[in-house]
């Protein structure tokens, strides 16, 4: 893979090419901003998860998970459609994905997005502190793979509340084939250098199903295929403590767009039959103005290269965006989603999209399925 098969996005709004200089060495890291149905039938549009590139070579330097949905959200990944016949089942934590990636034979620790978001530089610190996880990464990073991993720290939760920080493995990818280290080979590497490695559960379907309807404090799983693709299933409970409610409002909507949870609902909504183009046209909207933000954002920090940051600082101070521009030149990211909620939210209505029992009908499908 080379920067080169992703030039059909340079003039794609919905995907940022972002420069970052990580110990003085120049990286773009390739991340989709808004997701439409239609971008994921694009070619090597599942894998704009924030791969990293060498600037000046366009060579790869780390690679990201694909894009991979929950059970029931596309036409590939319908129920019906997908054989779990030997599939091995991962438990789904509820934190944010680490890539630990070598520069200059440093290692470090970055989001889907940046180097330098504030999830990013916990997890740097962790890594720091933890010296066999280190080994761990310089070992598989030697043999060309991208080490992946989970991290969760209670400042930074999303759902689930979790006693300490922590990080596990998940996979390990070529950086060649594209393709994930066998998880037996991977859990002897863990265990050889003593580091936590993500569960794995020997439950048929039909079992995780049921127990998915009750469960409580439980994310939910990934599922591996025989063919080496991966979906998620979530447990009702999560689903529910992400605003999934019996009456969904325009609102509602838009807090999980912005939290990137949307995707949780769109399987459930498609399966009880009801219509996601109301969802999806909502989305449009809230991505288009978003949109228009950032480019403004980053036009003004374009050509403000060779200002120092208290020079941008005063002058931009009574700019709207200021928060955002700031954000942009001190961490390399800034806080569209919280902007938006600030200034925004309010704006659209609390008139209810759907009023149905969703999780119902949703348990009525698999149970035809």
């Amino acid at each position: 893979m080379h920067l080169c098969d992703f030039d059909r996005f340079r003039n794609d709004k919905r995907v940022r090419f972002k420069e970052e200089i990580v110990d003085e060495k120049e990286v773009i890291i390739v991340h989709y901003m808004i997701k439409t149905d239609n971008f994921w039938n694009l070619p090597f549009a599942t894998e704009t998860r924030g791969h990293v590139f060498d600037k000046n070579t366009g060579e790869l330097i780390s690679l990201g998970f694909e894009k991979f949905f929950n059970v029931n959200e596309t036409e590939e990944t319908q129920f019906h459609n997908l054989d779990f016949t030997d599939s091995r089942k991962y438990t789904k934590n509820d934190g944010s994905m680490i890539q630990v990636v070598s520069i200059n034979n440093k290692l470090f620790t970055k989001t889907k997005k940046s180097f330098y978001s504030d999830v990013a530089k916990c997890a740097q610190k962790f890594l720091n502190k933890h010296n066999n996880l280190q080994k761990f990464c310089e070992y598989i990073i030697s043999k060309n793979y991208s080490p992946l991993f989970e991290y969760w720290n209670q400042d930074y939760k999303i759902v689930l509340d979790y006693d300490s920080e922590q990080m596990v493995l998940l996979a390990a990818r070529h950086n060649e084939t594209l393709e994930y280290l066998d998880y037996k080979e991977l859990q002897k590497l863990a265990y050889n250098f003593g580091i936590d490695i993500i569960n794995t559960w020997d439950l048929s379907i039909d079992y995780i199903q049921e127990e998915l309807k009750t469960i409580v404090n439980f994310e939910g799983y990934v599922i591996e295929l025989n063919n080496g693709k991966r979906v998620k299933i979530k447990s009702d409970w999560y689903v529910r403590n992400h605003k999934l409610f019996t009456d969904i409002r325009e609102r509602d909507i838009v807090e999980m767009i912005l939290d990137e949870t949307i995707d949780d609902i769109k399987s459930i909504v498609i399966e009880a039959g009801l219509d996601w183009s109301k969802i999806s046209d909502i989305e449009n909207e809230v991505f288009g103005r978003i949109l228009d933000i950032e480019n403004e954002v980053f036009s003004i920090v374009e050509n403000c290269k060779e200002l120092t940051k208290k020079e941008i600082a005063t002058k931009y101070k009574k700019h709207k965006y200021f928060s955002l521009i700031m954000g942009e030149i001190n961490y390399g990211e800034g806080e569209y989603a919280e902007y938006y909620k600030k200034n925004f939210l309010k704006s659209h209505t609390l008139k209810s999209i759907y009023i149905i029992q969703i999780l119902e009908r949703s348990h009525d499908y698999y149970q035809r399925s």
